[in-house]
């Protein structure tokens, strides 16, 4: 099929031939109203009824209508009478046929010719006749389907089709950039949506295989002394970037692994942080500088967020507490084995993506922050609320629950409210209803409304209310402008 040009000529006078077989009276009248029906959509016709005069002879007449230039197409009306007439070479019909049957033996592609089904048999091709029944027809013979196959029949005549190929692209940048490849755990998480429920055994070696390619495809970010070059910052951002096809894997993968909870497996996704904080110290021989692991930081630091968000969002409630409340075994370069909360994977500071913020002038209170944010949007779905809650609520449960220091939630100045909303957390201001604090309570590891009552009130509000960035205009909100403590399960 010839694809139109783009810019169409509304002017432009198409003009087709109807060939057909005098079968009755009531089919010439199907015939004649067809042509009536092209008439009134702009389509010329060009039709014995109406073009043949008498004196003329009527078989120059059909053989200068299907060899004619200006014909733009030929539409061969298919009925029992104009099959066997065709078949056998009988009268007109049969004329007209050899005329046609020598154009389309000469022009294979030849598109001009269109089969117009009036009468159907046992099949869709019964009464097509045999020099054009490999042709792809138009059925024209069913009341129901007729008005759509008539909207065919124009597009064909017009060359303007329903669906049009698109325009030839570009091949793809990233076909041309020197990164690393993520075909594997993609590929890994494509298998493992085919196997999460029909063969659940075959799943769960399936996540141990994309946990290993994870890791193995993670090691390979390693940056070494020679490829660290001024900017410094600027390499940092690039292996960000590069990255950031693994995290979406990563996040793809955990997203479908929740839907069946007899084989998700929380140590492993604890194991993963522990094999990943490794790389927060350099990996290589001889000198280095302390930023050279940066990109590690921000990548754990961000996938810790999302982990979490994703567990909220399914209302996992008992595996946040356990990620929030395990002991992380590291087992690091130059420090040792030793243990830790999850307080570990929320970095002071990634040194090398402030420093970009003062070397281009960004003025930004935190580049970190606004790079988590700008990132957050991730198979059409835009993260950016549910992260920066997650960063508001760790910061409430390092303090509440006496972590040995507070997660700092960089990412608050980006919340935002919704529409005609105040700025609150959900999963918190929702403990007002005693069916929510049922389901959350798992969280805080607590049992009865009077546990969390006495947890919140733990949160000095007096002590964190100018807790933010010494240049915003806001700070982190106290925990009791989410939920007043004493209102907690107050409501069904």
């Amino acid at each position: 099929m010839q694809v139109a040009n783009t810019q169409f000529d509304r002017t432009k006078i198409y003009k087709v031939f109807i060939s057909y077989c005098w079968t009755s009276a009531e089919h010439e009248n199907w015939v004649y109203d067809l042509a009536e029906k092209l008439l009134h959509s702009g389509i010329d016709v060009k039709l014995d009824k109406w073009d043949l005069k008498q004196g003329q002879d009527k078989y120059a007449f059909m053989e200068s209508m299907v060899n004619d230039e200006e014909i733009n197409k030929v539409l061969v009306i298919c009925d029992k009478g104009y099959k066997e007439k065709a078949d056998k070479r009988e009268g007109g019909v049969g004329t007209e046929t050899q005329i046609i049957t020598a154009e389309l033996y000469s022009k294979v592609e030849e598109t001009k010719f269109i089969p117009i089904i009036a009468e159907c048999g046992e099949r869709f091709d019964s009464y097509m006749p045999t020099f054009i029944k490999t042709r792809i027809g138009i059925d024209l013979s069913n009341d129901d389907t007729y008005e759509d196959e008539f909207e065919k029949l124009i597009r064909a005549i017009t060359e303007r089709p329903k669906h049009r190929k698109p325009k030839l692209g570009n091949l793809p940048s990233y076909l041309f950039e020197d990164e690393i490849s993520t075909f594997k755990t993609k590929n890994i998480v494509a298998t493992f949506k085919n196997n999460i429920f029909k063969n659940p055994k075959q799943a769960q070696s399936i996540v141990n295989d994309f946990m290993q390619d994870f890791m193995a495809i993670f090691s390979s970010f390693v940056i070494s002394r020679d490829e660290y070059t001024e900017p410094y910052d600027e390499v940092i951002y690039n292996k960000i970037h590069d990255m950031k096809n693994l995290r979406d894997d990563y996040i793809s993968l955990l997203e479908e692994w929740l839907k069946n909870d007899e084989i998700f497996d929380i140590d492993k996704i604890i194991k993963l942080f522990e094999d990943m904080y490794a790389y927060t110290e350099f990996k290589g021989e001889g000198s280095f500088y302390r930023t050279q692991m940066d990109h590690f930081k921000f990548f754990i630091w961000e996938l810790f967020l999302y982990t979490v968000a994703i567990l909220l969002g399914r209302e996992c409630y008992a595996y946040v507490n356990i990620l929030l409340n395990t002991k992380y075994f590291l087992n690091l370069r130059f420090h040792g084995e030793h243990q830790c909360d999850f307080l570990e994977f929320r970095f002071a500071n990634v040194q090398s993506l402030e420093d970009r913020n003062r070397r281009l002038n960004m003025n930004l209170l935190s580049y970190t922050a606004d790079l988590l944010c700008k990132r957050a949007v991730i198979n059409g779905q835009n993260y950016v609320q549910r992260l920066t809650e997650v960063d508001l609520l760790l910061y409430y449960y390092s303090i509440i629950t006496n972590k040995s220091y507070c997660w700092f939630p960089a990412t608050y100045i980006y919340a935002e409210a919704p529409s005609g909303g105040e700025l609150k957390i959900n999963i918190l201001k929702r403990l007002i209803s005693k069916r929510h604090f049922e389901k959350v309570k798992a969280l805080f590891n607590v049992d009865t409304p009077k546990e969390l009552i006495d947890l919140f009130n733990t949160f000095n509000n007096e002590k964190y209310a100018n807790i933010g960035y010494d240049r915003a205009f806001d700070s982190v909100p106290v925990l009791s402008y989410h939920i007043l403590p004493d209102s907690i399960a107050t409501s069904i």
